[in-house]
């Protein structure tokens, strides 16, 4: 459960800074979500859920 409020959290971070005006929406909920909900949005989105989140991890590698 933990992981996914980690990746969800890497994944809002990349949907800010990257995504369309349907995903800045999908992003607004997943603030709201609670954790049977996130994954049904990462089910549902997955492929979308693994872009944004390797998207994240360049964001972070190029923080530090």
């Amino acid at each position: 459960m933990e992981q996914l409020y980690d990746e969800a959290r890497q994944v809002r971070k990349a949907i800010r800074a990257y995504g369309g005006s349907f995903m800045q929406a999908l992003g607004n909920a997943m603030d709201y979500a609670d954790v049977h909900n996130l994954a049904k949005i990462r089910d549902t989105w997955n492929k979308e859920w693994l872009q944004y989140l390797g998207m994240a991890e360049i964001m972070d590698a190029k923080e530090n």
